[in-house]
């Protein structure tokens, strides 16, 4: 069960969105390719979106975060394009080949061979988030945090990030 902190994080950030049903039919149209638990996931969720009660969003958000997060931080990029495609494209641009230097990588297991620089840059990565979901008029918060780095990062990487970064 998640926290009410955190769902309202995620219905916060899902409140915002300009328009939900069209990202949840892309994420539809994009992303099932015949995984009947994906397509279920999307049809509540429009569902719980279009009933237009918040109770119902956040019993759906309540119920299936964080064991559906990744299909939530799909809909949310699909939500804000504005926001994360360019911010990811940039951190790419200007950290990919820096960071890919801290450490390597056989199959799901990392190791990080310079954890300073490798700390130092998932900061400097925080910020460059932080500002651009400022200059979008939303609020930081761990949800929008993680799915940016659900976006960047490498699943085997993503565990190290996060076990640093645990926001």
């Amino acid at each position: 069960m998640v926290s009410h902190a955190l769902a309202n994080e995620v219905i916060g950030v899902f409140s915002a969105a300009k328009n939900l049903n069209s990202a949840i039919k892309n994420f539809l149209k994009r992303e099932v390719k015949n995984n009947e638990s994906v397509e279920r996931f999307a049809k509540d969720f429009r569902a719980a979106v279009a009933s237009g009660r918040p109770p119902a969003l956040a019993a759906f958000i309540e119920r299936n975060y964080p064991a559906q997060e990744v299909f939530f931080a799909a809909v949310a990029r699909y939500a804000y394009p504005d926001l994360f495609d360019p911010t990811i494209e940039r951190i790419f641009s200007s950290y990919a080949e820096d960071f890919n230097t801290t450490y390597s990588q056989a199959g799901d297991s990392v190791t990080v061979a310079d954890r300073p620089k490798f700390i130092s840059i998932v900061k400097e990565v925080e910020g460059v988030i932080d500002a651009a979901v400022r200059e979008q008029g939303m609020n930081p918060n761990p949800f929008l945090l993680r799915t940016f780095f659900m976006g960047i990062f490498e699943p085997a990487v993503l565990k190290e990030v996060l076990a640093t970064n645990p926001s």
